[in-house]
């Protein structure tokens, strides 16, 4: 059957398949190639097909997207970008078929790598993201192929994590949902661990701050630290996050003005930050507090 897909149609095509049993499917009448399917539980899937060198040669089909991720004017647009490659000469579906078994072959550490490689931009998210997949998802999962990984082997993890802190959890269950799912868009794994495992309950910000004689207590403490005592200090006098005074640069302090300047969100560069050495940054601190 063929029809304009739009959100009725494709709902109304759902309904259809439930009430036959069966799979039924709709071509687009706007791009030739583009169709969508549904199947008897009512599941909908976008695909487009298309032949490599006339019609002497077999059809392939390429999988779009599934209906519900994707609107209908979502998954033409992509169709008719994958339509597009073909046009130019490229197999679309052989290309994703590499693509499917390059990535079985790989380690979750491997996929996260190429994952953080072609998404990530210099800003403070995806620093923190980096962080997180090393130090808590690498442990557990690194060496692992990604197609192994299971949502018991995940949820004992994420489990792991609440029990040592519940920022833990929600920290790694934030950086393993966009990896997981960017890797099911390529193909592998065929489905995503991650559907399923509830987002973390948010942890409850701590209203509790020092009081005068408490400060005065920890200021007067910190002086066994030896040199990192004026690093305390200035956590302490600035009020900034232990990362910010433990990245800092010379190029951010005026010191005529005796002003720090932090870069804005859209500035940060975590590489740049990264490079500053805690011998560099003690010293910056110590200079700092002798203006």
């Amino acid at each position: 059957m063929k029809a304009p897909l739009t959100k009725s149609a494709v709902d109304n095509l759902r309904r259809q398949a439930q009430a036959a049993g069966r799979t039924i499917y709709c071509w687009d009448t706007e791009v030739t190639g583009f169709g969508v399917y549904a199947t008897r539980t009512g599941a909908c899937s976008y695909f487009v097909e298309y032949r490599m060198g006339g019609r002497s040669t077999p059809s392939k089909r390429l999988n779009v997207g599934k209906h519900g991720i994707l609107t209908p004017r979502e998954a033409r647009e992509k169709a008719k970008r994958e339509l597009g490659k073909v046009a130019a000469g490229v197999d679309v579906a052989q290309v994703k078929k590499e693509e499917r078994y390059k990535l079985a072959a790989e380690t979750f550490r491997d996929v996260a790598e190429a994952f953080l490689d072609q998404q990530s931009k210099p800003t403070r998210y995806w620093h923190e993201m980096r962080q997180v997949l090393n130090r808590d998802a690498y442990e557990a999962f690194g060496s692992k192929p990604i197609v192994t990984i299971t949502k018991q082997q995940i949820r004992a993890r994420l489990d792991e994590m609440a029990r040592r802190a519940p920022t833990a959890e929600r920290k790694l269950y934030a950086a393993l949902s966009p990896l997981f799912k960017w890797g099911v868009e390529r193909g592998t794994p065929e489905t995503n661990p991650m559907v399923g495992i509830s987002r973390p309950t948010p942890v409850q910000k701590r209203k509790r701050v020092l009081d005068a004689g408490e400060i005065a207590i920890l200021w007067n403490s910190i002086a066994i630290l030896d040199r990192f005592e004026p690093f305390y200090q200035l956590l302490i006098l600035t009020g900034q996050r232990l990362e910010e005074v433990a990245g800092i640069r010379w190029e951010e302090i005026d010191f005529r003005k005796a002003l720090w300047r932090l870069p804005p969100a859209e500035e940060y560069k975590a590489p740049h930050r990264k490079a500053a050495s805690s011998k560099s940054a003690l010293k910056t601190v110590s200079s700092i507090l002798s203006i």
